[in-house]
Order: C-alpha cells, then sequence, then structure tokens
C-alpha cells in the first residue's frame, strides 16, 4: 500500500511504498503554506490532547457494539463500533437471489477485534482531517451530515493517514473481510434486518421491482445520498454500525481479484497481489438497486475513480 504519510508537526510528507508500483500515479495532496502549518499544528496538538484524555477500555472490557470515540482536528467527533474477533460464513450462499459467481461461500476468521467507524466519513469530518490542508470538499452532494462522496482510493487512504498523525490512532480502510463481518454483526441474511429492502430501510434505488427484495410495489429512490444514520432508530443494526447498505460505496483496503476470493486463507485474509487494476468496493450505494447492495455483494473499482456514490469507512485496531 501506497500513502500519503505526515511524520512530523510540520507535517512533511513523502511517499512510501512497500510494492512495486509507479509512484507517477498517487497523486499528492497539496502541502499548505506557514500560516497553514501554524494552523495545522495547533489543531493537530488540540487533537491529540484530546485524545490523550479520551478513556479507551482494553479490548477485554468490551463487547459487540461497544462505543468507542476518537477526536478530529476542530474538536469533531468520530465515533466507532467495537467488533469482536470471530468466524462467519462470507459471501452468499447458492439459494440467495442474484448473487454474482464469485459470491463463493467460505469461511473466515478474524483473529483480531476492531473498532470500526459507526457510519461512512462525512463531510464535516472530511473537512477536519482534510480541509486544514487546504483541499476542498470533493464531494457532489453537499452537507456536513451526508458521507463525503466522490472520493479516490487514494483520497480515502490519504485521510487515514493524516487522521492517525493528528489523533494518534492508526486508521486505515477495512478489509473486505473485515468490512462484511461487521456489516453483518452476526446475522447470515442478505441484509442485516433481513430478506427485503425497498428503500424504506437503507438508501438505494427501488423504483423497479426487484424479486425477492421489493415485491407487490415499487419503492423509494432519493436519488442522493442521504444524511448518515437515517434509518439506525427503525432498523437498528445489532452491532451499532449505520449505512451498511445504500448510501455510498465503501473503499476496502483489497486489491479485486475474483479468482482469489472463494479459496483466500482462512484467517483475517488480505488480498494484496493480482492484477492490480481494481480495488474493492462494499456496500452499494443511493443509485444500485436492491440487489447490489447485499452484504455478500462484491464490486470493483479502479483506484483513481471518485464517482458521486464512492465514499468510505474507516477501522483501528486497539492492539
Amino acid at each position: 500500500m501506497r500513502g500519503f504519510v505526515v511524520e512530523s508537526s510540520r507535517a512533511e510528507a513523502r511517499l512510501t511504498s512497500d510494492e512495486a508500483e509507479d509512484p507517477g500515479d498517487f497523486p499528492m495532496l497539496p502541502m499548505p503554506g506557514d500560516e497553514e502549518l501554524a494552523v495545522l499544528d495547533l489543531l493537530s496538538w488540540e487533537a491529540k490532547e484530546a485524545n490523550l484524555r479520551v478513556d479507551i477500555p482494553s479490548p477485554e472490557t468490551l463487547v459487540a457494539g461497544s462505543r468507542v470515540e476518537i477526536i478530529l482536528p476542530g474538536k469533531v467527533p468520530m465515533a466507532f463500533a467495537w467488533c469482536p474477533a470471530g468466524s462467519f460464513q462470507m459471501a452468499s450462499p447458492r439459494s440467495e437471489q442474484s448473487r454474482s459467481p464469485d459470491e463463493v461461500l467460505h469461511e473466515v476468521e478474524l483473529t483480531r477485534g476492531l473498532c470500526v467507524c459507526v457510519h461512512p466519513a462525512t463531510q464535516e469530518q472530511w473537512n477536519a482531517v482534510i480541509g486544514s490542508w487546504g483541499c476542498d470538499n470533493p464531494s457532489h452532494f453537499q452537507g456536513s451530515s451526508l458521507p463525503v462522496d466522490s472520493v479516490s482510493w487514494d483520497d480515502a487512504v490519504a485521510f487515514c493517514q493524516k487522521a492517525s498523525a493528528v489523533t494518534a490512532w492508526q486508521l486505515r480502510l477495512p478489509t473486505e473481510a473485515e468490512w462484511e463481518y461487521a456489516a453483518r454483526g452476526g446475522t447470515t441474511t442478505p441484509f442485516y434486518w433481513g430478506t427485503a429492502l425497498d428503500g424504506t430501510q437503507a438508501n438505494c434505488d427501488a423504483r423497479r421491482l426487484c424479486y425477492p427484495y421489493v415485491t407487490g410495489s415499487t419503492g423509494h429512490y432519493d436519488a442522493s445520498t442521504t444524511p448518515v444514520g437515517r434509518y439506525a432508530t427503525e432498523y437498528p443494526h445489532p452491532w451499532g454500525l449505520t449505512d451498511a447498505h445504500g448510501n455510498v460505496w465503501e473503499w476496502c483496503e483489497d486489491w479485486f481479484n475474483g479468482a482469489w476470493y472463494g479459496r483466500s486463507p482462512l484467517k483475517s485474509p488480505i488480498c494484496r497481489f493480482g492484477r492490480k487494476q481494481y480495488r474493492s468496493t462494499r456496500g452499494g450505494s443511493w443509485s444500485n438497486d436492491p440487489a447490489v447492495c447485499r452484504a455478500g455483494w462484491r464490486m470493483k473499482e479502479l483506484p483513481e475513480s471518485r464517482n458521486n456514490n464512492l465514499g468510505f469507512r474507516v477501522v483501528f485496531c486497539l492492539v
């Protein structure tokens, strides 16, 4: 993985690489001037001080869904839900309607628990971390409580690394296995609440019949992203997440490799090889029909893609 690394309070940047890739295709974010650096130093110091005061419990004291919160610059909170280590059946059974051929059902074990952001990164959180560097909010749909959209894989990684530098927590994108494990929250149905999605349980395009997910009549369509957590009260997630289905696609750490997926290692798999053309995205979006928003559906995107239905969610490990 290559990324934008913040190494000091002066926020000097450099490219790093643990794979043989062409560094020319990585879009570095612009460096701020001296005045902007002074503001960034202050915000970084305040965020680090605030996070040092946060009482993060040890993993042994947490149960599934326990909340952990970190503080971003500008005192912007970022809430996480604890997802304990465990095993699950990844992908989908042959009986699940509208499944794709690469959804090969297989067992996966996550050997470490992790904190998963309750919802996709919002524009408020993006601005708190990236905005202080003089970078604009790229979102097509504007709103502080909306998920940030139109971000590339590199943009998402840059957010993680900058946020890590100012919070002292190592934030990153989830692997495909981590994403699906968290999204399911211990369930085995196409959606964590059950088998139907008509646009009232999550933000998707349910305007046409999509058996068996939309039946009887056409469903709801917002034609845009919606505020994170909009459906959480009526359809609570077992582990406290929101927007696991629909709203925006969420970038994952993995390279997309259909052949590798079904025969991946049992323990904490991550695809670090393949043709290296595409990265994996999960969850579906406001522009997709319900079948595509299932927990088992996989999608690939070019890392440089910046579509208005592309966002991300971050995770970190306590130990």
